[in-house]
């Protein structure tokens, strides 16, 4: 009986090796230790210790034998090959680091949003509201992956609500898609999933206060609860996404500007100032205040009179831009290059219909040290300046009209008596921030990039999402017929070719 056993204990052994490889192999993929991974392993070490009680010449043989020696050698460098893998992988957990090498770098967070994170205090929570399947999962889930990379201050996490439903109805979730920041007491919801969205929910629930930003209103200035195609309801909407408290201001009643005002807006008056209120603007500026001001053609109501103070006015006449226009209309010039400045950093193409220029009324050798006036961005050489509005056959008159290129927005920062820097955005239209203009084009980038700098939140300036590059390669009938000769045939026939060489050496 002890001699059949003998003869079949080989098996055993086979048997054994697989049911400890099947064992260890289940318990690396499920990580926890089971019924099966217990059955397996210990039949395993039985069948082992069967061999070894039939065969136990064999066995001492196979452990004092050259083969063992050589054996042994080879086990000693495994287990120093393992030892140094783990090790290595132990020192890449605790000091991981990631590299782009896309070409747009499309899978990096921009140095906004790394400045934003790097001054976070605290901890912000971000919870996804997608179910499992849903296409946008994965994009959320790989941004803000990159943010808990980029900072041990955020944490995130996705909720299905079809399986927890009881942790949505916790957090007042209505749709799929919804983002939830949480610090502290302060919560806000977000259903953007593109890098500005996300940066800006991540300040707006970090910040202690929020910033106030206040339209000027009493003069027809343009209507931000108006979604008309001339109304300013976007371009408010875009801004109470980047965290700011969006409000009116009547300087006719209240006759000072809000001193928790970070910008006043002046959209396009229509109809004059009255004295009090440009002596209230100049009170404000004066004291180191910020403001956009926005002017349409043919309407004045005496910004240039309070613009003086800075040495800087709007210019009458409306520029046309035959060169450099949208659609061919040469009275929407349309501007693709700007001068180096924070607000127009990485700006796309933008467009104003019927601009006037922005003229520095300074006097270039006598201008005071402590003011700077920086053009934004310029009309092309072949434009004018039109100063006959009512002409419908518009042409360049020289000695009349004024020659191209002209300046059509401008920032102009001033020292006031050892206060607080005074901040001007002046841009000749306002009808580029509009409702039917807004979203085109890089024009909201261009409004929120200004009121931005003027509310000194530069870090929240030009962060737009990266697109994909497609990148293709065609090739001609000949081009393709190489590719395929050089894949199916030379490289088989040279890895043929050297394995016979090396045949023929060793024959």
């Amino acid at each position: 009986m002890v001699e059949k056993l003998k003869k079949h204990a080989p098996y055993l052994a086979y048997l054994g090796t697989a049911l400890l490889v099947g064992g260890l192999g289940c318990l690396f993929i499920n990580r926890f230790w089971d019924l099966k991974v217990e059955i397996a392993l210990g039949l395993a070490v039985l069948l082992g210790a069967c061999f070894v009680l039939l065969r136990p010449e064999q066995v001492r043989a196979a452990l004092t034998g050259r083969t063992a020696r050589y054996g042994s050698n080879a086990l000693v460098m495994s287990l120093a090959f393992v030892g140094i893998l783990i090790l290595v992988n132990f020192l890449a957990m605790r000091h991981h680091h990631r590299w782009d090498v896309t070409a747009a770098s499309r899978y990096s967070l921009s140095p906004q949003t790394r400045k934003v994170l790097a001054r976070l205090e605290e901890q912000v929570k971000i919870i996804s509201f997608f179910p499992e399947g849903d296409p946008r999962l994965e994009e959320v889930r790989d941004l803000l992956q990159e943010y808990t990379y980029t900072s041990d201050k955020v944490h995130y996490e996705n909720i299905d609500p079809d399986l927890k439903p009881s942790i949505a109805r916790k957090y007042e979730i209505r749709s799929y898609g919804t983002l939830v920041f949480e610090q502290g007491e302060r919560r806000h919801d977000e259903f953007g999933i593109q890098e500005q969205d996300i940066t800006s929910s991540i300040l707006r629930v970090s910040r202690d206060v929020q910033k106030v930003v206040c339209f000027l209103t009493g003069h027809r200035e343009r209507d931000i609860t108006s979604f008309d195609q001339t109304g300013y309801a976007q371009a408010k909407g875009a801004l109470e996404d980047d965290g700011y408290v969006v409000q009116t201001l009547n300087l006719a009643v209240t006759q000072t500007v809000p001193t928790e005002a970070a910008a006043v807006i002046v959209a396009a008056p229509q109809t004059p100032l009255l004295p009090q209120e440009l002596e209230a603007l100049r009170r404000y500026l004066n004291e180191g205040g910020k403001a956009l001001i926005l002017q349409d053609s043919q309407r004045n109501a005496g910004l240039n009179e309070l613009l003086a103070d800075w040495q800087v006015a709007f210019g009458e006449g409306i520029i046309l831009d035959p060169g450099n226009s949208l659609l061919g209309d040469p009275a929407v010039p349309l501007v693709a290059r700007y001068r180096f400045s924070q607000i127009t950093t990485d700006l796309p193409m933008t467009f104003f219909p019927v601009a006037r220029s922005v003229d520095d009324l300074a006097d270039k050798e006598n201008q005071p040290s402590d003011r700077t006036f920086t053009p934004l961005f310029e009309s092309g050489p072949r434009s004018w300046k039109e100063t006959d509005v009512q002409n419908p056959q518009a042409r360049y008159d020289e000695g009349e009209d004024q020659a191209g290129p002209l300046v059509m927005g401008a920032t102009v920062e001033q020292e006031m008596g050892g206060k607080e820097k005074t901040r001007l955005v002046l841009l000749a239209d306002s009808d580029f921030a509009s409702n039917a203009a807004i979203t085109s084009l890089g024009n909201a980038d261009l409004f929120l990039n200004s009121v931005n700098w003027l509310a000194e939140e530069e870090e929240l300036i030009a962060i737009r999402p990266r697109q994909p590059q497609m990148r293709q390669i065609f090739l001609n009938y000949a081009q393709s017929r190489l590719v395929g000769y050089v894949s199916w045939i030379l490289l088989p026939a040279i890895v043929l070719a050297v394995g016979a060489y090396v045949w023929w050496q060793r024959r």
